[in-house]
């Protein structure tokens, strides 16, 4: 299982950062110094790389990654439960064709979006942007509820939406998916940056979409060659994941930031 593998490397690193918080004076040991701590925890091999630039990093650099890794070991040990109760797919969910729409067998999607896993609900934009199909509400990302299982997210019963002006689009939150370095999105300006409005600086990814992190939909390229017809592509795509036809475990990136 991939996730449980990036899961357990990630705990490593953050028992080194961890380490490091409560025990300040050493932030500006050597890196040599710092992996012959008489610690049992830094008596482990450490990448050297990041030990150097671990070094050269200011406190408030090495928080934000802390904050980072600790984000994606959740997010992992999370996907690793979604697929212990799904068949081992990960979850990547499709477009329906009409806003909160779940598609059924023989059904064609519409589409696919790289926040549809997990996260918070979109911003009002989305409500009426391309007749509202990626709007995907809180309550519908299956991550969601791995993530954060003592909470319901507020949302209407299915095909009802979460209207625009919904406070719950701003009050509630989910700050595992938002990562401290997610400055600004481009989702409702694909390929640019998005638009400053109203005098406020450009929506972050996680403000506008729910996530920072995004899911790795390269796969879907690779396969237009070979499954001209799209929700096909999608659904060979995912069992590939699933099955790990084609797909190296220890190299593949799940979320992409």
């Amino acid at each position: 299982r991939f996730e449980t593998l990036a899961a357990d490397r990630t705990a490593y690193v953050l028992d080194q950062i961890h380490l490091l918080q409560t025990n300040p004076e050493l932030a500006d040991m050597p890196a040599e110094t710092f992996r012959q701590a008489p610690d049992r925890r830094t008596a482990r091999p450490v990448v050297t790389a990041l030990e150097r630039r671990w070094n050269e990093m200011p406190w408030s650099a090495r928080m934000k990654l802390a904050q980072s890794l600790a984000n994606l070991r959740a997010l992992g040990v999370a996907n690793a439960q979604y697929r212990h109760d799904n068949h081992d797919y990960l979850p990547f969910v499709g477009i329906g064709p009409s806003p909160r729409g779940v598609p059924v067998a023989g059904q064609q999607l519409s589409g696919w979006a790289t926040w549809t896993f997990g996260g918070k609900n979109c911003n009002a934009f989305w409500f009426t942007r391309i007749n509202g199909i990626f709007d995907v509400e809180a309550a519908d990302r299956p991550l969601n509820r791995y993530v954060y299982p003592g909470f319901t997210y507020t949302a209407p019963p299915p095909p009802q939406r979460l209207p625009a002006n919904s406070p719950a689009r701003l009050n509630e939150q989910a700050k595992v998916y938002q990562d401290p370095a997610d400055l600004v999105g481009h989702q409702q300006n694909w390929p640019n940056a998005n638009p400053a409005s109203g005098g406020r600086p450009p929506l972050s990814c996680y403000d506008d979409i729910g996530t920072s992190y995004h899911m790795n939909m390269s796969w879907d390229d690779q396969l237009q060659s070979r499954i001209s017809n799209f929700t096909a592509r999608f659904n060979e795509g995912t069992r590939r994941l699933a099955v790990g036809q084609g797909v190296d475990p220890a190299r593949f990136v799940i979320y992409n930031y």
